[in-house]
């Protein structure tokens, strides 16, 4: 089964900047409205980055329990990489990948995360 693609917008823009992906491009796409914008646009806005991750994990609960990718561009990236590695939530974690475009890199150690201390010797082996 192919996997949905679950897309989020950057900062001024909105859903619709997907909306033709999927028959462009055979995919199947799901491209998430953010409060605040569009038709959500009388919904207050997330004051801050966990409570939009934590309010979208809610929302998308269901989707997120099947195969999916997240996608995101710019503020889009940062919340797709979020909701992918820090959303966790009672979802389990059926997601092939997080795919940023546009963005900075996520941190390379992230929270709770021990990386092994290579040292120059190590790395030319």
């Amino acid at each position: 089964m192919t996997p949905t693609v679950v897309c989020f917008h950057h900062a001024g823009g909105s859903a619709a900047a997907y909306r033709d992906w999927g028959s462009e491009h055979d995919l199947r796409i799901h491209a998430v409205c953010l409060p605040g914008r569009d038709g959500r646009r009388n919904e207050p806005s997330p004051t801050s980055m966990d409570s939009l991750v934590e309010q979208l994990d809610d929302e998308l609960g269901e989707l997120l329990a099947t195969e999916h990718v997240l996608f995101g561009h710019s503020m889009g990236g940062t919340i797709a990489y979020e909701l992918g590695v820090g959303g966790g939530g009672p979802h389990p974690p059926v997601g092939r990948g997080v795919v940023v475009g546009g963005g900075d890199t996520p941190p390379l150690d992230p929270p709770g995360v021990t990386q092994p201390q290579n040292t120059p010797g190590d790395i030319a082996r």
